[in-house]
């Protein structure tokens, strides 16, 4: 049977981006022989380059994204390499968002803002830029504490650069693939540590900056590496092109869901276990039939796994397993967590949260300003150093807390006007896969740090986009 599909205008081709990129190219030729001979002109030399840059994004739009999900969705934290401008640090994966949305604003494949998500996620923008201007002219907190602290929503704009440059099926395909591949090597490398290799001499600091060996696995530390942001929310996603797939195509997407799962494994991350158990059901009643048998085998298998874990944990007390064993066990018994100490002091996060939200429910206290929570920091010499806690696990109470009820209803409407655009494509497994990827990322973030975080930022607005991109009236399918 044939589905006809109604008409649809072809991306728009960039006429004049060819034409930019020979021209800066040029001028880098010029500019980097002229540097050889005068020091003066390695500025310009710099600038000639960034010029060339952005010229190759807006030519190659994936140029650009790839280059974002490799800075932020990998293996390096995401204020690791920085340029120091004025008195600012700018992470490196910042100066590329920048690129990306302004050749998505002058150069589109498709004139659209993403109708009511963009429109939501304009508002709640906004909101945060007012909450934030307000903290400051009130002396609660300085304009660069407030900005540390509010640019990680930045990735959230990803949105506009993928419903305006990744308009039709091939290049949404390849873009996930991408993102895949970028979460899968993030898991390679978690691996690597895990084995004791020592990156300390490619990494630097950033070999450690996620592992955590106070809760480790039998001698394994606990590795929470950026790709993992990106992973969890693709997990299902690369698993059903698999099935779908052959040749090389397929041990690509198998090598990508290893290190995913190699990721999510080492990561110790329940709320991430439960979440996949979460996904699999949504995948299930919504996907239909066509989903439900490529996973049939795969879902079984995980939660055979899950379940041997869990009861491994009765019989092992030490060795590598166990600590695997101990997190799994919980999920068959969630009481248990509720003697943890970690858990108690959320809980007590939460209360004083609540309070100082109900005394700004407007527009919140703004981001970076002290509400009453301490933690105990480790210092260099041993010692422990009393600050401010300026972050909730809860991030819902946490956007109510610095924006007030606009900034979570704006985010909330974003969220949701996003996923509910996949009821146009339900046949379609890959947009459902999307939409539960979403569902997953909001379900964790009643527990973990899931918006204000910049790999997580960018797997929102990545999965957000390839909604709305599928389901516009711009769409092209191949």
């Amino acid at each position: 049977m044939t589905i006809s599909l109604p008409l649809r205008r072809k991306p728009r081709s960039p006429g004049r981006a060819p034409l930019a990129f020979v021209g800066a190219a040029l001028l880098a030729e010029l500019l980097l022989a002229g540097s050889v001979v005068s020091e003066r002109l390695a500025p310009l030399m710099l600038l000639a380059v960034a010029v060339v840059g952005w010229a190759a994004m807006v030519r190659w739009p994936m140029l650009g994204m790839g280059l974002l999900l490799l800075l932020t969705a990998t293996f390096l934290p995401s204020d690791y390499l920085q340029v120091q401008l004025g008195p600012t640090a700018v992470g490196y994966h910042e100066l590329v968002l920048v690129g990306v949305l302004a050749a998505a604003v002058l150069f589109p494949r498709a004139r659209t803002w993403g109708g009511l998500p963009g429109a939501c996620l304009a508002a709640f923008m906004l909101v945060l830029a007012a909450a934030t201007l307000l903290a400051v002219s009130a002396g609660h907190v300085t304009l660069n504490e407030a900005v540390v602290w509010s640019r990680m929503f930045a990735l959230l704009l990803v949105f506009y650069a993928v419903v305006r440059l990744f308009p039709d099926r091939a290049s949404l395909d390849r873009l996930m693939a991408v993102a895949v591949a970028a979460a899968g090597l993030s898991g390679f490398v978690a691996l690597a540590i895990a084995a004791g290799v020592d990156l300390t001499s490619v990494l630097g600091r950033a070999a450690t900056y996620y592992v955590n060996t106070d809760l480790g696995l039998g001698g394994i530390p606990r590795i929470r590496l950026p790709g993992i942001a990106i992973g969890y929310p693709l997990f299902w996603y690369a698993a059903l092109q698999i099935p779908g797939s052959r040749g090389f195509a397929r041990l690509g997407w198998a090598i990508g869901i290893v290190g995913i799962i190699v990721n999510l494994a080492l990561s110790l991350n329940r709320n991430m276990w439960a979440g996949l158990l979460v996904g699999l059901v949504g995948l299930v009643f919504l996907g239909g039939v066509r989903v439900r048998r490529p996973l049939a085998v795969g879902s079984a298998a995980l939660v055979g796994a899950i379940a041997i874990i869990a009861i491994a944990g009765v019989q092992l007390d030490r060795g590598p397993l166990a600590g695997f064993a101990e997190r799994g066990e919980t999920l068959f018994s969630p009481g248990r967590t509720t003697q943890e100490s970690s858990l108690q002091d959320r809980g007590k996060e939460t209360e004083q949260a609540w309070r100082t939200f109900q005394e700004h429910p407007v527009i919140g206290i703004g981001p970076g300003v002290p509400f009453g929570v301490y933690f105990d920091e480790l210092q260099a010499n041993g010692s422990y150093k009393r600050g401010h806690q300026l972050f909730l696990h809860n991030q819902y109470l946490y956007l109510l807390l610095i924006c007030g009820i606009p900034g979570l209803l704006a985010l909330l409407g974003f969220l949701t006007s996003a996923v509910g655009s996949a009821r146009r494509r339900l046949w379609d497994g890959d947009v459902i896969a999307w939409a539960v990827g979403v569902g997953m990322i909001a379900l964790s973030a009643f527990v973990m740090i899931s918006f204000a975080d910049a790999s997580s930022a960018l797997a929102l607005g990545l999965l957000c986009g390839a909604l709305v991109a599928a389901t516009s009236r711009n769409y092209v399918e191949d």
